[in-house]
């Protein structure tokens, strides 16, 4: 090797090692996770140099009792960023929450309930909330909820931003709706909403300090029926009295009060929106709704309420309240989540199961049984929750009549005897005379007129939470009876391909009938499915499936099942069972049917931006079918997915995944033209440097693979056309400068 050679190599490694560090600090710089450092450093050193103080000077700061608690509860300064740095990263928001967040808040919840519980026990007194100045010992306990709950919340604001974004990605016709009629609607109900709750309380608070000086004449009662004749008439015909007023001279009037009532509707409307948004984005995240796995979501729901049930009994007044509205609020979350996935139901039955519909959810899991399991929790909380109030004595003292030193079961007691009088919402307890028992160790009402409206809220909350989740559970159970009776309306019986007035259900109602068909229609001397099975379609309908037990019987016959579904369901099973199911359908309709492979599937399902996790579930199928089958994969279908979401954010490991099938799928030199494509040779490049750097690396992979003169100098060709961000140019020197290097290496021997 020439010595000049060498010298000019050393010059160009010696001028872009400055470049390096000064990229590195810029890289520093920009990482999503140097604030959340910095932070958390500064709270280290400023905790840290008040020990040093108080150890090396005469100034001791931490001698008091009440400095060292102080000094904890600054402590959470550092410990709050620290376990935001495990959030989930916004490069990969487009997959499920990862676990070790919930782990991590959700080991800290049990800590805190265990030492709350053992310091309520006089065992330890780590905490000091029953010291005789509790003020501090309170605000640690604050501390220690705002670690437990605030990254979760802090997350799933991350998650929703994220999600809200892409929509604005999906293809969604909601916006052809006449926006103002819509709008003029939901105003009306919220305002009629929140007219009648105005009114209950207006009511409420009447009976409560005149209640028993006043009596209800007859003349009151034909009053109160008028107006809600009254009420009832303006809501069915107010369109027509706005035409009727059109024709006389009051017209003006009356538009401006209704123009008035509509802009009142429309503010409540929005705050109702924004409250039931919170309840399902923020709070059924932190409840743990997101997860897709079912142990998940149970152990981060049951844990987290069983914990706040705990701490709301166990801890001071004041904090217990807060614990006990925490979980009431986590509680209403979920079931306003599983009201979402039920409205996105009853819409995709009506736009046909169009991809592209306004849905709020995913529809991932329909949440009935979450729901229910947190109101388990409700019937605990409840109670706790006016114990709290009665111990805290912010209504007066002696809200409630109580033996001394009432225990849960009491307050429990006597929660269930309110709840008899709530259920049915009839009132039945009245009508009947129904009285509680007397006695000195039953809790019952005082003449405080706070317990009786707190009693009123109790079981206005018993009644809207049994009667909205029993009427949702039958509308339900008829919607998917009618699915079933649409389905197999106008078939012909001779002719089994022929479908009835409508080809799918929805994909709750088709996971339960689609497993009982395949026990059905299973043939009993089928031999095992083993898990690398690869089963044709003709032996999946002659050995392992008998399609004809569907006819007659009460399953949904799935050979008139629409096309696109079945292959979706074929690409995308829940087992090999129905895999090979779907088969045996194929087999009978032929050309109908023609069971597209995945990558086809996941094409078509980026060009329809469809959601995330549809992508990743059909990604992980296809590469284990290449690891299974050692099929060959076109790397033109491969680049087309990635344009397709090459805008699209959170899909971190997806696009990596992908590229990392075109390396392994593609011959070398034509590989590197492609990658130099995506990382920014093109117009058509990826929009995320994340991409473009992943890309960058892996031409730096294949050109020191064979360490060929041929193979590093197409590398530098296809490096040298790529343009690229900052982040991604620091990449590109590095790598440059180690492939000349390398090519003078070579060049030499």
């Amino acid at each position: 090797m020439a010595d000049g050679m060498l010298q000019t190599q050393d010059t160009n490694l010696a001028n872009n090692a400055g470049d390096i560090k000064v990229n590195i600090w810029k890289l520093v710089k920009e990482s999503p996770q140097t604030p959340f450092i910095s932070c958390a450093i500064a709270a280290f050193l400023g905790l840290t140099g008040v020990v040093f103080y108080h150890t090396f000077s005469d100034n001791k700061l931490l001698a008091e009792s009440e400095a060292r608690m102080i000094w904890v509860l600054a402590s959470s300064l550092f410990w709050f960023p620290i376990i935001l740095l495990f959030r989930d990263p916004r490069a990969n928001l487009g997959k499920v929450p990862r676990l070790r967040l919930p782990v991590i808040c959700l080991t800290i919840l049990i800590t805190f309930t265990l030492l709350v519980v053992l310091e309520s026990y006089g065992v330890v007194n780590l905490i000091g909330l029953y010291a005789p100045d509790a003020g501090l010992g309170q605000g640690i306990g604050y501390s220690c909820l705002a670690l437990a709950f605030g990254p979760l919340v802090w997350n799933a604001i991350n998650f929703y931003r994220h999600r809200k974004a892409a929509k604005k990605n999906i293809l969604a016709y909601s916006k052809t709706i006449d926006e103002n009629v819509e709008s003029e609607s939901q105003a009306m109900n919220a305002l009629i909403a929140t007219i009648m709750v105005l009114v209950v309380i207006a009511l409420a608070y009447y009976a409560g300090k005149y209640g028993q000086e006043f009596y209800i004449s007859s003349i009151i009662g034909i009053g109160l029926c008028l107006v809600v004749a009254a009420v009832f008439a303006i809501v069915v015909f107010l369109e027509q009295i706005s035409r009727f007023f059109s024709h006389v001279k009051l017209y003006k009037l009356v538009q401006v009060l209704i123009v008035i009532l509509l802009y009142v509707g429309r503010f409540f409307e929005r705050i109702y929106s924004c409250l039931d948004m919170l309840l399902v984005r923020i709070g059924a995240f932190v409840a743990g709704m997101e997860h897709d796995k079912i142990w998940s979501r149970y152990c981060i729901l049951a844990i987290t309420l069983l914990c706040l049930c705990i701490l709301s009994w166990y801890l001071p007044p004041t904090m217990g309240i807060f614990s006990s509205i925490i979980g009431l609020v986590l509680a209403i979350s979920v079931s306003r989540l599983w009201g979402w996935v039920e409205d996105d139901r009853a819409l995709a039955v009506m736009t046909e199961f169009s991809p592209t519909a306004p849905y709020r959810t995913q529809m991932k899991e329909d949440y009935r049984d979450e729901t229910l399991l947190g109101f388990i929790f409700v019937f605990a909380l409840l109670p706790i929750f006016l114990a709290q109030i009665h111990l805290s004595g912010y209504f007066g003292e002696g809200m409630f009549q109580t033996p001394p030193d009432p225990s849960f079961l009491d307050w429990v007691g006597f929660f269930g005897i309110e709840l008899a009088k709530a259920v049915p919402i009839v009132d039945w307890a009245e009508i009947y005379q129904f009285q509680n028992a007397n006695g000195g160790n039953v809790i019952q009402m005082s003449d405080n007129v706070t317990s009786r409206h707190a009693v009123f809220v109790a079981r206005a909350a018993v009644d809207l939470v049994l009667i909205a989740a029993l009427l949702q559970a039958l509308s339900i159970a008829n919607r998917n009876r009618q699915q079933k009776q649409l389905y197999r309306a106008g078939i012909d019986p001779n002719k089994q391909d022929r479908p009835g007035l409508i080809d799918r259900l929805d994909v709750f109602v088709e996971q339960i009938e689609l497993e009982r068909a395949v026990k059905l229609t299973k043939r009993k001397n089928a031999p095992k499915i083993a898990k690398d099975s690869d089963i044709t379609k003709q032996d999946a309908n002659k050995i392992y499936f008998d399609l004809r037990r569907l006819t007659g019987s009460s399953c949904i016959d799935f050979r008139r099942y629409n096309a696109d579904r079945l292959q979706e369901i074929y690409a995308n099973p829940k087992n090999l069972e129905v895999k090979i199911f779907i088969a045996a359908i194929a087999h009978e309709r032929g050309n109908d049917l023609p069971l597209k492979d995945k990558l086809d599937l996941l094409q078509e399902y980026a060009d329809q931006q469809r959601p995330e996790s549809y992508l990743y579930r059909l990604l992980e199928g296809l590469k284990k079918d290449i690891l299974k089958h050692r099929v060959e994969v076109d790397i033109e279908a491969l680049r087309t997915v990635l344009l397709h979401v090459r805008k699209r954010a959170g899909l971190k490991d997806f696009k990596q995944e992908v590229i990392s099938l075109m390396v392994e799928q593609q011959a070398k030199d034509e590989v590197m033209e492609y990658l130099a494509d995506i990382a920014g040779s093109s117009k058509d490049r990826d929009d995320f440097q994340y991409t473009r750097r992943f890309a960058i690396r892996q031409i730096e992979k294949i050109s020191f693979s064979e360490k060929s003169l041929h193979k590093l100098r197409l590398a530098k060709n296809h490096l040298k056309n790529i343009a690229a961000g900052e982040r991604a140019q620091a990449v590109l020197r590095e790598i440059k400068s180690t492939l000349y290097r390398i090519e003078v290496a070579l060049g030499d021997t």
